[in-house]
């Protein structure tokens, strides 16, 4: 098998580095997701429910003022 000169490993030096850059660039461009076609999850956020105590004891405050 022939070696390589000079010339031709410089031009690896070169090559080699940037093609694996864009492989993985491309690699990770592509499994982005994409969050504007997927579906929203719509979270059920839970309403503040006040004991019945707490409604009386604030009416109580409110009448003694």
């Amino acid at each position: 098998m022939k070696t390589l000169n000079e010339n031709q490993k410089d031009i690896l030096n070169v090559v080699l580095p940037f093609v694996a850059f864009w492989a993985v660039m491309t690699f990770f461009l592509s499994t982005t997701p994409n969050y504007i076609k997927e579906d929203k999850i719509i979270e059920d956020l839970p309403t503040h429910v006040q004991s019945p105590v707490l409604e009386k004891y604030g009416e109580l405050i409110t009448k003694n003022k």
